[in-house]
């Protein structure tokens, strides 16, 4: 297996004025990001998140725009990369309720900006993490997943160093070179 990989230059960790801006101080980020909201990439997982976290806790989703929100929901268009590195950064957990996905680019996109990730046991997702940076739960199990959101917002059990050290492992020039080195054995034979 050769994983895909990202720009590291990109995506690290990014001081800005997110939190400030749309009134998050104080607050414990849940981010999800997608290009194409669906059950599928668990919306209704994050909109039944939002209802079961107290205020302490706010639900941001990048790639949407139009839904009835609730209070503890704040929507976000889609972004270009370096915005998206500035979500990522402020956010304190990366959710990831996907139940069909092969790997995941946003996955590690968050790990790159020193973010922690919860996410389902989905297909090749789970290979993205390690016990450093983030938590498995199994697919549909919403208790689960907002126990170990909480747990993670509260506790900081997984460093930002951590987080972007794993990232490290997907970086696209290391991948890349993967798919030479592939290509010159397979010339040889």
């Amino acid at each position: 297996v050769i994983y895909n990989g990202i720009d590291l230059q990109v995506f690290k960790p990014t001081e800005s004025n997110f939190r400030k801006e749309f009134g998050l101080e104080g607050k414990y980020i849940v981010l999800g990001v997608a290009s194409d909201w669906s059950d599928r990439k668990g919306l209704d997982v994050m909109i039944e998140l939002s209802r079961r976290l107290n205020n302490q806790f706010k639900v941001v989703l990048v790639g949407l725009e139009k839904l009835d929100a609730n209070h503890n929901m704040l929507l976000i268009p889609a972004q270009k990369p370096e915005g998206l590195r500035e979500i990522y950064t402020e956010a304190n957990v990366f959710a990831n309720p996907t139940r069909a996905e092969a790997f995941g680019n946003v996955n590690v996109e968050a790990l790159a900006c020193g973010t922690p990730i919860v996410m389902f046991n989905t297909d090749g997702v789970p290979e993205i993490i390690d016990d450093t940076c983030g938590i498995v739960v199994e697919k549909n199990d919403i208790d689960n997943m907002q126990k170990s959101i909480e747990f993670v917002c509260i506790n900081k059990p997984f460093s930002k160093e951590a987080c972007v050290k794993r990232a490290q492992y997907f970086e696209k020039e290391k991948r890349t070179s993967e798919y030479v080195e592939l290509f010159e054995e397979m010339i040889k034979k």
